[in-house]
């Protein structure tokens, strides 16, 4: 943005935190608000399982703005689940791992081996500073607690994330690049069509989403346990987050449905990351229920990685001429 537009925010990734949060959350209201309301109209006793981007703000949105039953989802859980035993060197069944805060800005808040109840954090913060991506491993240093295990995904949410791209030499390794080439989508996509590429195990293999368990779950009254899911924070579920919030807790499920669990109060210092994009959220879809730009630009000034009002109104307004197809008028 800042070559070509002049813009200047150091917007990492922009799907789910930053300025490019914004605009893709509003784009997907359009679209997915409609479908609640007919959800509300057809079938009100309906589970909705969400998975559509930015999560937490597309189901918050469907709860402040729609009377549905829904609760959102995402694999970011099961893969810091999944990197922590690997660094421990343990199955995944041996460790007792709870997790609470918000989608792809989630934290491990407790490790322990399952079986001894030994706690193995002292031990995995070791081990996350010897192989783990450099804004994971300066977090963890600062902050105690592991997050996900992608620089991109937290960097969202952080002022000072760019800081840690091109350090291959001072940590051992790099932040993925994002913003670069790659081949689109439909080039591999005609490849499988068309038999040029060989469809695979890894292509058909599950990807780790747990719709289809929710959906057996309640089927079968199993009153299984899944490691996370996003609801609102109706429960306190996490204690120093505010209730109207969109929190990534696990939960028990069950024929009677989806019952989060309680995983007490995060770190105050991480809560306090957490409040302020739980404001943005917030004051977003107050934006988009009031059709209010000025509210826009108050949600877009709230974000850390923005810094100047200037180039925020200027790309506010640019942004909002350019995707005027795809979205309602603000005024």
């Amino acid at each position: 943005m800042k070559e070509k537009f002049g813009y200047g925010f150091r917007n990492v990734l922009g799907e789910n935190g930053g300025p490019g949060a914004l605009f893709h959350a509003i784009r997907n209201y359009e679209i997915v608000l409609p479908i609640c309301r007919d959800i509300e109209k057809l079938c009100p006793d309906a589970l909705v399982l969400n998975f559509t981007n930015p999560e937490s703000r597309i189901l918050m949105a469907m709860k402040h703005l729609t009377k549905i039953n829904a609760v959102g989802l995402c694999h970011g859980v099961f893969g810091a689940r999944s990197r922590a035993a690997q660094l421990l060197g343990k199955d995944l069944s041996d460790l007792k791992i709870v997790t609470g805060g918000l989608n792809h800005f989630f934290w491990v808040l407790k490790v322990e081996d399952a079986n001894t109840g030994e706690d193995l954090y002292p031990l995995l913060r070791q081990r996350i500073q010897e192989s783990c991506p450099p804004l994971v491993q300066k977090m963890v240093e600062v902050f105690d607690c592991f997050t996900y295990p992608s620089d991109d995904h937290i960097g969202e949410y952080l002022s000072f994330a760019q800081e840690f791209t091109g350090l291959l030499w001072h940590y051992g390794r790099e932040c993925r690049k994002v913003a670069k080439s790659e081949s689109p989508s439909s080039d591999w996509r005609d490849d499988y069509l068309s038999g040029k590429r060989p469809v695979d195990d890894n292509l058909v293999r599950p990807g780790g989403e747990i719709a289809v368990d929710i959906i057996a779950d309640i089927l079968t009254d199993k009153n299984k346990w899944e490691p996370a899911v996003n609801v609102l924070n109706t429960g306190g579920y996490v204690e120093n987050l505010s209730t109207d919030a969109v929190v990534e807790v696990p939960a028990m499920v069950n024929a009677t449905g989806v019952h989060p669990e309680h995983v007490g109060p995060l770190p105050e210092a991480l809560a306090a990351f957490c409040r302020t994009q739980i404001s943005i959220q917030l004051l977003l879809i107050e934006a988009y229920r009031k059709r209010s730009k000025k509210l826009l630009l108050q949600a877009l000034l709230l974000d850390p990685v923005v810094d100047s009002v200037k180039r925020a109104e200027k790309m506010l307004n640019y942004m909002l001429e350019l995707q005027k197809d795809y979205l309602p008028e603000f005024c």
